[in-house]
């Protein structure tokens, strides 16, 4: 199984699930799968926590539709994928089983894209300590019954101070998930440490500072991404 990041903050730990395992473990809870499909012909589905810490564990649930634009991911809440239950108590060792379902059943055309977070419900901190709060998220993809498929479309530029900008462009009816980017410039394979979606009708920018890539005007770009591997050539814009 791939190793997952936990970024941790003073008030909070979040985990952004983006691997294709089957498991993953963040603080004291382990959850499976990592990644659910739904679609019109399997409108259900399940998702297992288990408690693997010593201390109980309340936890809220709740699904929110997923866009991606920029660098950034956006959320809003949504009766689109209905969890139940949608908060619940886990003894140390105890398992609970979320049912995940569609709300309507309709056609639809291009994937959709959702979220589903469990968040800790805070606990008072002990005295002396400061307390952290889990919250965790998993990839909801809805999948129509005809074939999607993904086009990403991939453009080069610089910031005001010379780096190197990439912007990806997903055109097509799938999302599609960039595991490997190596950037080519001459001779150079610079490897870059890029791993993200890119959902339908979303886009991504990358700015990546590496003195190799200041005022390239040619660059070769080796993907490798859910849908396969890729090879790109790209003139980079001028400012």
């Amino acid at each position: 199984m791939k190793g997952v990041s936990v970024a941790t903050r003073s008030s909070a730990i979040a985990l952004f699930l983006l691997g294709a395992a089957v498991f993953a473990q963040a603080g004291s809870l382990a959850i499976s799968p990592v990644r659910v499909d739904l679609s019109e012909t399997k409108p259900n589905s399940i998702v297992q926590v288990t408690n693997a810490g010593d201390d109980p564990i309340t936890v809220q649930v709740h699904a929110a539709s997923w866009k991606t634009e920029g660098a950034e991911d956006s959320y809003l809440d949504t009766n689109d994928v209905v969890a139940n239950p949608p908060v619940f108590t886990l003894a140390a060792g105890q398992k609970q089983i979320i049912r995940l379902g569609l709300r309507s059943r309709e056609p639809i055309e291009i994937e959709r894209s959702y979220r589903l977070f469990l968040e800790e419900v805070p606990k008072p901190p002990k005295p002396g300590t400061i307390g952290t709060v889990l919250r965790i998220s998993l990839p909801i993809f809805q999948v129509p019954r005809r074939p999607v498929a993904p086009i990403l479309i991939w453009q080069a530029g610089f910031t005001d101070d010379g780096a190197l900008r990439l912007s990806v462009q997903n055109d097509g009816s799938a999302h599609d998930r960039i595991k490997e980017l190596e950037i080519e410039v001459g001779a150079e394979r610079i490897p870059s440490s890029i791993s993200a979606y890119v959902l339908p009708g979303g886009r991504r920018d990358f700015v990546i500072r590496d003195e190799r890539l200041r005022g390239a005007t040619h660059i070769g770009l080796e993907t490798v991404t859910d849908a396969g591997k890729r090879h790109e050539e790209l003139t980079a814009r001028p400012n």
